[in-house]
C-alpha cells in the first residue's frame, strides 16, 4: 500500500554546503517524523476535470513526465519560480493567493520505477535557495476554480493576474 499525504523533502546532495543540508534535514524531520520509506509512491494532482496535471512526490511538485520539478510544498506554502509563496496547500487542495483552487490531490500511485531522485533533488534545491520571502500569507478559501494553468502559474516569474 502506498503512502498518503505529504512526504519529507530530502536534499542529500554532495555538491551543496553540508551545514545547510543538515539544518534543512533536521528541521524537516522535527516537523514530520518519517514513519516508512516514502520513496515508493507519489500522489496525483488533478485539475477541475479530474485529469492528472502533475504529481506530489516528497514535497516536490512534478510535471507529468516526472522528470521536472515545477514547485515545492514547504509547510503549507506552495513555491514555484518566484522568490515568495505563490499559494497554499491545505485540505488536499492547491490554492492561489486569491484563494481560488488551482489543483487537488488525487490518489496515491505506487511506483514501479522511482524517478531520478538525484536530478529532482537538485532542481528542487535550486528552487529552495532562490526563496527570499518564506512568510506564508493568509488565504481566504473560495470554492471556485481558477482558469489559469497549474504549470504556467508555478513557472510564472511574477504574479499572474486573475481573469474573472
Amino acid at each position: 500500500m502506498c503512502c498518503s499525504g505529504v512526504a519529507i523533502l530530502r536534499f542529500c546532495n554532495k555538491y551543496e554546503n553540508k551545514k545547510e543540508v543538515c539544518i534543512f534535514q533536521y528541521l524537516s524531520t522535527a516537523i514530520i517524523p518519517p514513519q516508512k520509506d516514502l520513496t515508493d509512491c507519489m500522489t496525483a494532482i488533478l485539475d477541475k476535470s479530474g485529469d492528472t496535471i502533475g504529481f506530489l512526490y516528497q514535497n516536490m511538485i512534478l510535471d507529468l513526465s516526472q522528470q521536472e520539478v515545477m514547485g515545492l510544498v514547504l509547510g503549507n506554502c506552495v513555491f514555484g519560480k518566484q522568490k515568495s509563496p505563490v499559494g497554499k496547500f491545505f485540505n488536499d487542495t492547491f490554492r492561489k493567493k486569491n484563494g481560488k483552487v488551482i489543483g487537488i490531490l488525487g490518489k496515491s500511485v505506487d511506483l514501479k520505477k522511482n524517478p531520478k531522485d538525484a536530478q529532482l533533488s537538485l532542481q528542487a534545491w535550486k528552487i529552495l535557495v532562490d526563496v527570499k520571502d518564506h512568510v506564508c500569507l493568509w488565504i481566504d478559501e473560495k470554492k471556485s476554480w481558477t482558469k489559469q494553468d497549474f504549470r504556467e502559474y508555478l513557472f510564472a516569474e511574477k504574479d499572474m493576474v486573475e481573469e474573472e
